[in-house]
């Protein structure tokens, strides 16, 4: 008779035991970077590292930071002027996801564009016409479905 348990960590092969040791393969990594607290899932299909940008002030191009490959949130402040912020190219990372967020309270725009001729839920949002945060504290965050951009 069948035995109705979970699959043992290290111990069961085949259809759960292998999927179950494969997904307790992934550490959850916590690290500080340039005084941000990071953390990150590491190995595999699973690998892309999530980084927090904070008091980003002027353009910026989402990845310019180092982290090209991985879920990335922006915190813009603009207080000072206007914030245009262009996203990864959503062909290239699947799956990704980045949350930009104004984090102030001026009437000043944080605009989210596209690069090429990718879309935001359908509409092109090119640097003639990026998607708009105008409410402070307001937030979007954006999956990649390989071709185009969606709000979460």
């Amino acid at each position: 008779m069948a035995s109705n348990r979970l699959p043992i960590v290290s111990g069961d092969t085949g259809n759960w035991g292998t999927v179950l040791n494969s997904f307790l393969s992934y550490a959850l990594v916590s690290k500080t970077v340039a005084g941000i607290p990071t953390a990150s899932v590491q190995a595999g299909a699973l690998s892309y590292v999530s980084t927090i940008n904070s008091a980003i002030t002027t353009t910026y191009t989402i990845g310019s930071g180092g982290n090209t490959t991985g879920n990335e949130t922006v915190l813009a402040y603009a207080a000072s002027n206007a914030i245009a912020i262009t996203l990864t190219d959503a062909t290239a990372y699947p799956g990704i996801i980045h949350t930009i967020k104004k984090t102030d309270t001026t009437p000043n725009i944080v605009s989210i564009s596209t690069v090429a001729s990718q879309t935001i839920d359908g509409t092109n949002a090119s640097s003639t016409t990026p998607i708009q945060i105008k409410v402070p504290y307001v937030s979007l965050s954006l999956a990649s479905d390989g071709s185009n951009w969606y709000v979460i």
